[in-house]
């Protein structure tokens, strides 16, 4: 009896399958002008710092970098350091080699097409790596190993965290957190 009704079930379930329908919708999305997109980091450790000045695309035409050259890109300090930044190639802006600080404000200005856009910025103090783990996963009986970055968040202040795991010198995993559940805790954030 029961395999009888195992057997009908699995019947019904293959017929809804095949009998599903299917509708096609078509999405009238409107076409927008491009829009200027700038993003920038900067970081405390003695580099080049790279700004990528791009324009969008419409949603129908292919997703790649549409960098804009003749933009003019300068980065002050609060302290009254200057940095004037270099076209290395359409779009990409780099500086010398800076070292930002904790601390310090930090405002970015690019002016393109007549326009100006300026970002300001405080580095935040550094929050320091306790240790470095390793986690085994099973997925799909697949077994996996995964860093753990392990830390003490610092209480009372919203913190932002960038993950950017390299091997062999490639970057691997690039990935953001934040500390909206676990503000002045001890934190092991698994790098997927």
């Amino acid at each position: 009896m029961r395999l009888t009704y195992t057997f009908i079930l699995s019947l019904f379930a293959t017929l809804l399958m095949l009998t599903s329908c299917e509708k096609v919708i078509t999405l009238d999305l409107d076409n927008a002008g491009p829009a200027v997109v700038i993003d920038a980091g900067l970081s405390d450790q003695g580099e080049v710092q790279v700004v990528r000045v791009s324009k969008t695309y419409d949603f129908t035409q292919p997703n790649k970098f549409n960098g804009v050259s003749d933009a003019s890109v300068v980065l002050t300090s609060s302290t009254g350091n200057v940095v004037n930044y270099t076209e290395v190639a359409p779009g990409i802006y780099n500086s010398p080699r800076i070292r930002g600080r904790s601390g310090v404000r930090y405002t970015l200005t690019v002016k393109l097409e007549g326009k100006t856009y300026i970002a300001n910025s405080t580095m935040p103090d550094k929050v320091h790596i306790d240790s470095l783990s390793f986690k085994d996963y099973n997925f799909f009986g697949e077994k996996s190993r995964f860093v753990d970055v392990n830390y003490l968040d610092p209480r009372g202040a919203p913190n932002y965290y960038r993950y950017i795991l390299r091997i062999k010198g490639q970057v691997e995993e690039d990935e953001v957190s934040e500390d909206r559940f676990n503000d002045g805790n001890q934190v092991a954030n698994t790098i997927f």
